[in-house]
């Protein structure tokens, strides 16, 4: 019989992915606290744009067109092409669509958001890598990130902390 799923189990396995994502986090708190809530409700909605973006244009056929790469090459273009994409659109949405939102949220409402949105982007990341193709991925990395259930999870939890973050005047 196989082993039941545990945190133990997981944590033992865990290695420099997890690391990356606290990492991550850490630095993408630190700029919240700096930038403030339109820069970080820009790149949060961004992340979205770009993902049905992406999903609906194929940037590497349309760029590459028939060349071959190996999966670790065409992964970092993929990537790429994502991370551009998301740039060019939270830019465009911090200097247009939300311009007037200039106040500052307090420090848990930046966590709360910026932990989320690093998990958001991590499982936009892993339906872009194809986890076992690229490289080797822990198994907390792909439990939390790689499966499809919780990849709705991810999708739907930014958007319930903007409930709770953000309050009418």
């Amino acid at each position: 019989m196989g082993q039941a799923f545990s945190i133990d189990l997981l944590l033992e396995n865990a290695s420099i992915d997890v690391a990356a994502i606290i990492i991550l986090s850490a630095i993408w708190i630190f700029y919240g606290l700096m930038q403030g809530k339109r820069h970080i409700l820009s790149v949060l909605l961004s992340l979205y744009i770009s993902k049905v973006i992406y999903d609906n244009v194929p940037f590497v056929d349309i760029f590459l067109k028939g060349k071959e790469f190996s999966d670790s090459y065409l992964f970092l273009i993929d990537l790429g092409f994502f991370i551009v994409l998301i740039l060019i659109i939270a830019v465009l949405m911090a200097k247009t669509v939300l311009i007037d939102l200039s106040s500052r949220w307090r420090w848990w409402k930046v966590g709360l958001v910026c932990i989320l949105e690093v998990a958001l982007f991590s499982a936009i990341v892993f339906r872009i890598l194809d986890p076992w193709r690229a490289i080797d991925i822990s198994p907390v990395m792909y439990t939390l990130f790689g499966s499809g259930y919780l990849f709705i999870l991810w999708l739907l939890l930014p958007l319930a902390s903007l409930f709770i973050t953000i309050r009418r005047r």
